[in-house]
């Protein structure tokens, strides 16, 4: 991979590598001038093996989530790199030409140029230093047939190349060995690359006959080449350009001239761009440029344009550009730098958002236009564009793993803290006796700091080996995912340098900080409580006051300033292992980064006596709604708006309740369990409603991926809050519902009792283990949701049962005359036949506010294909008949009447999520009718623009089928624009038995072999898409249940320490009759009940989220056959296994406790 979330790979391990080695630094310098501190801080590592593994197994856990998603990213990015890198070789840019006058002899599909195009391009670029190659080509796909074996390749890439003009290009190299040029083949022999030798089963000197223009061409195999390169990756036939012209009756002609840049495969990527901008301008239409520069060189333009440069927010780059442009459009005549500019992309895009402005749409209707007539070539860097798309690949794979480990990571550092949390409870006597001799806080900071850097740094380590293994088990689950549409296509397991060190460095970062954190909270101890080991609520000393709050910001602000005092004094005593170490601390702090925070943090804590009152709560609260109701966001940015002011609202109104109930004397603890129950049952009522309760107060709410992380995390919070402030009434209901039990009884009270009376360490475990839980089961609602066929399948597809592809180049002119002239095939077998073609058009609104060009499809149908079908029509234009049936025999009288496809009414984002207007701003998917709109098509080859009238929305139930509509018309719509009539390169079928689908399928590929034609099975193709969303949605689920081990990681650490914590009781409970399978059965009672409980509230916290994450899809979507369904058999293996499990790891502990001796045990301190 190249970046991540926009951050450059390199930066970000040059950054984390950074981090680690200052924080490594400073922990030295620290251990260097507090040896007793380190030695106290590393004791207990080796003296309890059991705990110091489990403590690395949950340390660890974060590091391997994050390792396995860097490392599957690695592989995703490196395997299509290698793909673009071993298909292209030396073939770096790509010229075609895309628009042409139609001529007499011209077929669809078929743009050719003069071969004088070739000669001036060449003799232009002739001497460039950063192009070493430039050759012609004329290629064509074309049916062909080994005749002995009758196997048959559909579309044969047949290309011609002249021997004499590959210089710079790699060599064509034979499977035997040796290369060639083509200069050696006879007039009847040809080259075929690997891919079509075992697709059609051919040898050496074996005859292969290709079909052109309907009419068989044999040809001998003269050899066998390797994939790649002219001889391309799908199957390939090479033969010299003049034999290809004369083929083809196209002396003098080519369709594509192909360009090596200077370098080897990889290094020739650097010149790309610049390659590709200046072969743009060199195709551009001069008289084209000027048009635009007269329209756009106007004060308006100009002044936005100038607005848009002196913008604070604007970046060099973008002011630089913006400045040429306006200097340019200035300028009196058509210069090169005009002509490259607006040939180039990026600024093409950037007047395109000038031209957005509600002033500007009549302009902007003109420029779009004459923007699509810059030019009749098109430029494709296509080497740099798949290798910027296997980096984008790499980037979403490591990304997505890593958003959808959001929770499993925050249960991992939450478990971390827990371990910490537990571990000065096991030294609290230690450490209370340290302050008591003289110890300072910060040194007891430091002693935690020592012991987590140790376990970090081997943990870390341990981690990212095994998450690089499960990143290897991961891409075995993906090939085996993509070989069912993919054959060709393997994941190769890569792992790169910057994913070990940026994985090591992460895992190592957030567990110190972590740790660190834990540390400063646990040394807030009171001394005498602590010697005298007494029950003490951590963390609930008086705040500072406000001069010294105020104090510790001025600090944070000045921090590097006082190292480099300190630094001084050092130097001064001679104690220059002090001066490294704050010299070192203000080189960190100078990261900026570690500034800021710190500067964050000091704030945090002057406002936080505030925070707790409740009114600066409800300030920002109300403030954020307020944003949602007054100001125009986005829906996504809404959405997070919405829930985070609400739940602070809440937070705050609880505080605020609290501090004016406690003014008055009343009984806090009762004040405390009433306000928190109630803000926990409102903030988890706030995030289990659907989004679409509070539409009607605030508008439309949407939510990101992020939205589900903060519900996650708000709903379990609260659950979690709820429990823990009622868990006496919890504990009393316990023991009435036990009651009858006499002899489990006290051994179930006193389990539950424990975990309930430490209810911060009980509240961490239950957060960790229902926060996993609850992604594990939004996630199985999703994928039982969307990995099943909700519909049927005609129903989906519109009534066909079968889709067969024609070759361009042999289309079938009469297909129901073919069946029935074909023995092999019976036209009473078929209920319904269709014909169509899809065109590649560009479509806009004739009045609609938005006047930019959309690419999208066109179904140019047939007659019987309109007749023929089922599709559901959604809303229908007023005036049209309500039946679908009469809108369609509409279109057949009137071929400027279309309907369009439900996914062109979504509202979709643009790059880095900026919103991109809808095609149709008119039409409302829920609308119960619609006004017909008219908008204009334009198609590219010949650049006409016809008008047509849309009078349909498609049900979206169609675009969850294999083929996603665009526009739907008659074929009768783009005749005209030709001078010969539109082949039919798709047919559709609906049998009479669709059972024999698959049979009827395969006979019409052997009857129509010479046509190239290629026929799926709907069902079977809708049914292996759902296998793959099913595929990928179970990978997603089960590296998410990384998180399962963290929350029993907690339990065996939990369980652990309680032996510990409890030996006394346990002496007692011995001593009073306790036997000791009571003694182990109560421990299990204990992980039983905080696992149990935490699934729980992690399931029924998941069933509410994605219910609503189901219903609001469907609703948005309009997809009504999408119904919730629940996963119980899946669900239930995997909460039994973590059930299991965690009785496993508290097995060990429990029989430990069990066997512990009465007397032993109430002598223990």
């Amino acid at each position: 991979m190249q970046s991540l979330f926009g951050l450059p790979i390199n930066t970000l391990m040059i950054a984390l590598a950074a981090v680690f080695i200052a924080t490594l630094l400073v922990v030295l310098g620290m251990a260097i001038r507090n040896r007793v501190m380190l030695k106290m801080g590393l004791r207990p590592i080796p003296r309890r093996p059991g705990m110091t593994a489990l403590i690395i197994i949950g340390v660890m856990l974060s590091t391997v989530i994050i390792s396995a998603a860097f490392g599957t990213g690695d592989t995703v990015a490196f395997s299509i790199r290698d793909i673009a890198i071993s298909d292209l070789k030396n073939i770096d840019e790509l010229v075609i030409r895309t628009r042409a006058p139609a001529a007499k002899g011209d077929t669809f599909g078929q743009i050719f140029m003069d071969f004088q195009v070739y000669e001036d391009l060449y003799k232009d670029f002739m001497d460039d230093d950063r192009i070493d190659g430039i050759t012609p080509q004329l290629a064509q796909a074309f049916p062909a047939i080994n005749p002995i074996q009758n196997l048959s390749a559909g579309d044969l890439n047949v290309v011609g190349l002249d021997p004499d003009l590959l210089a710079g290009f790699s060599e064509l190299s034979f499977t035997s060995g040796g290369t060639t040029n083509l200069q050696s083949l006879a007039p009847t022999e040809v080259y075929i690359n690997r891919e079509a030798a075992e697709e059609m089963a051919l040898r050496v000197e074996d005859e292969i006959q290709v079909f052109i223009n309907n009419k068989p061409a044999p040809f001998k195999v003269a050899g066998i080449l390797e994939n790649g390169g002219f001889a391309g990756r799908d199957p390939t036939l090479l033969l010299p350009l003049d034999r290809m012209q004369s083929l083809l009756t196209r002396e003098g002609q080519i369709n594509s001239i192909v360009i090596s840049n200077t370098g080897d495969v990889l290094s020739g990527n650097k010149h790309s761009s610049s390659v590709t901008k200046d072969l743009r301008a060199r195709f551009a239409n001069r008289s084209v440029a000027s048009e635009l520069q007269l329209l756009l060189n106007t004060p308006t333009f100009i002044t936005e344009l100038e607005t848009r440069r002196d913008h604070p927010g604007t970046t060099s780059e973008r002011k630089e550009d913006i400045e040429s442009l306006i200097f340019e459009l200035a300028n009196t005549r058509v210069t090169d730098e005009l002509v490259s500019m607006l040939g180039d992309d990026k600024i093409r895009e950037r007047i395109f958002n000038v031209l957005e402005q509600e002033d500007m749409r009549e302009l902007q209707r003109d420029v779009e236009t004459l923007f699509l007539d810059l030019s009749d070539f098109s430029v494709f860097d296509i080497k740099a564009s798949i290798l910027s798309g296997a980096d984008a690949a790499g980037s979403f794979f490591s990304a997505f793993f890593l958003n959808f480990s959001m929770f499993s990571i925050g249960s991992g550092v939450l478990l971390i803290f827990l371990i910490f949390v537990l571990l000065a409870g096991a030294r609290r006597s230690e450490m209370g006796m340290v302050r008591a001799v003289g110890a300072k806080r910060r040194q007891l900071v430091q002693m935690f700091v020592f012991e987590g850097t140790a376990y970090a740094l081997v943990s870390s380590a341990i981690g990212v080996v095994i998450g690089i293994a499960i990143a290897a088990v991961m891409v075995d689950v993906l090939n085996s995912i993509f070989s069912s549409f993919a054959d060709d296509f393997t994941l190769q397991r890569t792992i790169t340098p910057q994913t070990v060190v940026i994985s090591y460095c992460l895992g190592m970062v957030i567990t110190f900080s972590t740790v660190a954190v834990s540390a400063y909270r646990v040394s807030n101890l009171n001394i005498i409580s602590a010697v005298r080991d007494l029950p003490e609520a951590i963390g609930t000393n008086p705040p500072p006051r406000l001069v010294r709050r105020l104090l510790n910001l001025a600090q944070g602000i000045g921090r590097p300033l006082i190292f480099l005092y300190r630094a001084f004094k050092s130097v001064i005593h001679l104690d220059f292992t002090a001066v490294l170490t704050y010299l070192v601390m203000t080189l960190v702090w100078l990261t900026i980064i570690v500034w800021i925070l710190d500067i964050v943090i000091q704030l945090f804590r002057l406002i936080w006596p505030y925070v707790l009152q409740g009114w600066m709560l409800l300030i920002v609260g109300g403030a954020l709604v307020g944003i949602i109701v007054t100001t125009d966001l986005q829906q996504f940015e809404r959405a997070s708006y919405f829930g985070g002011g609400a739940t602070l609202t809440i937070l705050g109104a609880g505080l605020l309740a609290r501090s004016l109930f406690s003014g008055n004397g009343s009984n806090q603890r009762i004040i405390d369990r009433v306000v928190f129950t109630l803000v926990g049952i409102f903030i988890f009522t706030l995030w289990a409603l659907p989004s679409k309760f509070f539409e009607p107060l605030v508008g439309r709410l949407e939510g990101d991926f992020d939205v589900l992380f903060v519900s996650g995390i708000s709903m379990v919070g609260a659950a979690v809050w709820t429990i823990m402030y009622n868990a006496d009434v919890l504990l009393g209901s316990l023991s009435l519902m036990t009651g009858r039990f006499k002899q489990l009884r006290p051994v179930m009270v006193t389990a539950v009792a424990y975990p309930l009376s430490s209810k911060f360490r009980t509240g961490i475990t239950l957060a960790m283990f229902a926060l996993v839980i609850f992604t594990l089961m939004v996630m199985s609602i999703l994928t039982e949701t969307f990995g099943t066929q909700f519909a049927p399948t005609r129903t989906v597809t519109g009534g066909w049962d079968i889709r067969a592809a024609v070759n361009i180049t042999t289309p079938i002119q009469d297909i129901k005359t073919a069946i029935r002239d074909n023995n092999s095939l019976n036209l009473s077998d078929f209920e319904a036949i269709g014909g169509y073609t899809n065109l590649r058009i560009a479509l806009r609104e004739v009045r609609g506010t938005d006047q930019t060009w959309h690419n999208n499809k066109f179904t140019a149908a047939d007659d019987d294909y309109l007749a023929g079908n089922t599709y559901i029509l959604k809303v229908i234009a007023d005036g049209y008949s309500a039946s679908p049936e009469k809108v369609f025999t509409a279109i057949q009288r009137d071929p400027t009447l279309v309907v369009i496809g439900g996914s062109l009414l979504d509202d979709t984002e643009g790059q880095e999520g900026q919103p991109i207007d809808r095609v149709f701003n008119e039409i409302d998917y829920d609308d119960p009718s619609m006004p017909a709109v008219e908008v204009e098509v334009r198609e590219p080859q010949t650049g006409e623009i016809i008008k047509l009238t849309v009078i349909g929305v498609l049900d979206r139930i169609h675009d969850t089928g294999p083929n996603r509509m665009g526009l739907l018309g008659s074929k009768s719509a783009f005749d005209t624009i030709f001078p010969f009539e539109l082949p039919k390169l798709s047919y559709e079928f609906r049998l009479n038995d669709p059972e024999k689908a698959q049979s009827i399928a395969q006979e019409i590929e052997r009857s129509f072999l010479q046509n190239g034609v290629e026929t799926d099975v709907l069902a079977i193709q809708i049914e292996d898409s759902f296998a793959v969303s099913r595929g990928f949605l179970r990978l997603f689920t089960g590296f998410m249940a990384l998180g399962l081990v963290v929350g029993i990681a907690a339990l065996g650490v939990i369980s652990t320490r309680a032996v510990v914590e409890r030996r006394q009781q346990i002496g007692m409970l011995r001593a009073i009759g306790y036997r000791r399978g009571m003694i182990q059965l109560s421990f299990l009672f204990e992980a039983s009940f905080v696992a149990l409980l935490g699934t729980i509230i992690g399931v029924l916290s998941g069933l509410v989220l994605g219910y609503n994450a189901v219903q609001d899809i469907r609703s948005e979507e309009g997809v009504e056959a999408l119904t919730f369904s629940i996963p119980w058999l899946q669900m239930s293996i995997i909460l039994g296994l973590t059930y299991f499990f965690s009785l496993l790891a508290t097995y060990l502990p429990a029989r430990q406790a069990s066997r512990i001796y009465p007397a032993e045990a109430l002598r223990y301190e």
